[in-house]
């Protein structure tokens, strides 16, 4: 499944870390080109850690907020569950580290350029 990821093809070729980094060597010359792989590892647990325990705590509200047998609500834990406001901010951040610290090499080395380019717009008409 790898090398569909990869190439588009089933029996495309996946190359490792170490191998990419050889290719880079040779096209750049030297330097690490190789990501931080413990963020990339570390923050793309944590963006679905909450992602899951989101869906839990959802599942547990819904629970706690069904009338019971006697026709009440039991609402003994809601207020347990306040630390839960932080949980899409913290899994939106870590999948944006996620996505910026897992693409970085190619964007600085030349595969992705951000060059500045010319604008129909002057400066006049945008003051």
């Amino acid at each position: 499944m790898l090398s569909v990821l990869a190439d588009n093809n089933w029996d495309g070729p996946v190359q490792g870390i170490n191998q990419i980094q050889a290719k880079e060597v040779a096209k750049y010359g030297p330097g690490n080109y190789k990501p931080i792989l413990w963020v990339t590892y570390w923050t793309f647990r944590i963006m679905v850690g909450c992602g899951i325990l989101m869906l839990l705590l959802l599942a547990a509200g819904l629970w706690a907020h069904a009338p019971a047998a006697t026709g009440t609500v039991r609402l003994g834990s809601c207020g347990s569950r306040f630390f839960a406001i932080a949980l899409p901010f913290v899994a939106n951040t870590t999948g944006w580290i996620f996505t910026e610290m897992g693409r970085q090499p190619w964007v600085v080395y030349g595969t992705a350029q951000d060059l500045p380019k010319p604008s129909r717009t002057s400066a006049r008409a945008t003051s």
